[in-house]
């Protein structure tokens, strides 16, 4: 089903689950009249990578820009089919490589914006050194959401943390 996003009782934009397997979760985020406007993709960690330490996600975000609607939902769609790899569509945003703590867990330096170990936890980034998109855990329950407003819209990221916290 869909998430509605209101703000003064007017819908701006949806976002919707649209597949999950054992390899991948897809969300697809809407604008007002129904277009696609981004593409979010989630690789599912194996058993064992979740059990150990809970790494950070790794994700995909891709972007409308310029283009028409339909094709990029099309190209979403073909892109999933193949390896649920977005790399060919614009405006693409992956997750930043966690480093090894000395202690063996896995971590984002977060600068200062988180302070708990969560799977949750994500930085995004265009040429994977300066982050646009970050969710850092603060203590249970609550979240901080960064973003970059020269490369997200508050819509894309509202509906990146969202999908977040639904998975």
């Amino acid at each position: 089903g869909g998430l509605g996003l209101y703000e003064n009782h007017a819908k701006v934009g949806s976002m919707t689950k649209v597949a999950k397997n054992c390899k991948v979760i897809v969300y697809a985020v809407y604008d007002v009249n129904g277009m696609q406007i981004a593409t979010i993709v989630y690789k599912v960690p194996s058993p064992m990578q979740f059990l150990r330490d809970l790494p950070p996600r790794q994700a995909q975000l891709a972007m409308i820009e310029g283009t028409d609607p339909k094709s990029f939902e099309a190209a979403c769609l073909e892109s999933l089919r193949k390896k649920q790899d977005l790399s060919a569509l614009q405006n693409v945003l992956v997750s930043m490589k966690p480093y090894t703590k000395p202690n063996g867990s896995i971590g984002l330096n977060l600068k200062g914006r988180g302070r708990a170990a969560s799977a949750k936890n994500i930085q995004m980034t265009v040429d994977g050194i300066s982050v646009v998109l970050q969710v850092a855990k603060w203590e249970d329950h609550v979240f901080h959401l960064d973003f970059n407003p020269s490369f997200l819209t508050p819509l894309a990221t509202f509906a990146f943390g969202l999908a977040q916290l639904d998975l």
